[in-house]
């Protein structure tokens, strides 16, 4: 079966993030966050059900795995994992050619979303890191910035 193409980033983020927030973990999230002079596609704070709260990030991409695999590293110093999110038909790819090094990373997982219902599946899956180097900016971020989303 054919897979529908995404015709850009935009589209791939808005159907992701549809599906996404219907999940039942509280949360709050900024497209497009700037830290420290770096954006992140999408930053979320999730309260998980022990009570405990986590940030998350992600990069989206329609072509380029390799150059949103060095941006989603990045991201780790202000998330306890980061997530790539990429168009389902990229599974095999991510599996022959990026398994390896998504293993040793750890906290770096990926995402496919299918067109045109958003549905999603997680390719790999990370380990929260316990404490980024600057997870504190995300969380100030949240607290200061008053154009974030609570869904």
């Amino acid at each position: 079966m054919k897979h529908q193409k995404f015709v850009d980033e935009e589209e791939l983020k808005e159907l992701f993030w549809n599906r996404y927030k219907q999940r039942e973990i509280p949360l709050k999230h900024l497209f497009n966050a700037s830290i420290n002079k770096e954006s992140i596609d999408l930053l979320t704070l999730e309260t998980m059900i022990d009570g405990q709260s986590k940030i998350y990030s992600f990069v989206f991409s329609i072509k380029d795995i390799r150059s949103v695999l060095s941006k989603a590293e990045a991201n780790l110093k202000y998330a306890n994992k980061s997530w790539i999110v990429i168009p389902i038909e990229k599974e095999k790819a991510v599996n022959n050619r990026y398994l390896i090094q998504l293993e040793e990373m750890k906290h770096i997982g990926v995402i496919g979303v299918k067109k045109p219902n958003g549905f999603y599946k997680r390719f790999y899956s990370p380990k929260d890191q316990e404490s980024p180097e600057s997870l504190s900016l995300a969380f100030d971020l949240f607290d200061k910035e008053l154009d974030f989303r609570e869904d």
